[in-house]
């Protein structure tokens, strides 16, 4: 299986997976202050949803955004940055932000959040296709959710 995830229906999985999602939604939308009042609104333990939090979503909630953060190095030449663009184009993901510090020497560190909601690759093609720009060095996942 090349994905992890799986659309299961609700009355297969334990009733505290949907209590987890209502949790989260809670404290999303600002109802509670604190992740116990939330937890004790939907009949959970604490330990419960910190246990789930990061596994259990509803299908809309996982279809909205899929966010990836990465670090790298860049050459410092014309052009070198709208080729990363380029590529993140041609994968479907859309920059959310961008960051690139001053160049030292040839090398300028930058790193990136991307929307990858429309993305149809694996991660590791992904940071392949990325990696293999020429000016991309040193290519690092930062974070993904």
């Amino acid at each position: 299986m090349t994905n992890d995830m799986l659309v299961v229906s609700k009355e297969l999985i334990p009733k505290y997976f949907e209590k987890v999602v209502e949790t989260k939604k809670l404290l999303q939308e600002g109802k509670y202050a604190s992740v116990s009042e939330a937890c004790e609104k939907c009949g959970i333990s604490r330990s419960t949803f910190y246990k789930y939090q990061n596994f259990v979503f509803s299908y809309e909630e996982e279809k909205v955004v899929k966010k990836l953060v990465l670090s790298f190095t860049l050459e410092h030449k014309t052009g070198s940055l709208s080729k990363v663009c380029d590529c993140f184009s041609k994968l479907h993901a859309s920059i959310i932000t961008i960051t690139q510090s001053v160049p030292v020497g040839s090398i300028a560190p930058v790193m990136v959040t991307l929307d990858i909601s429309n993305t149809r690759i694996s991660l590791e093609e992904f940071k392949k296709e990325v990696h293999d720009i020429p000016e991309v060095h040193q290519l690092k996942v930062i974070s993904i959710e």
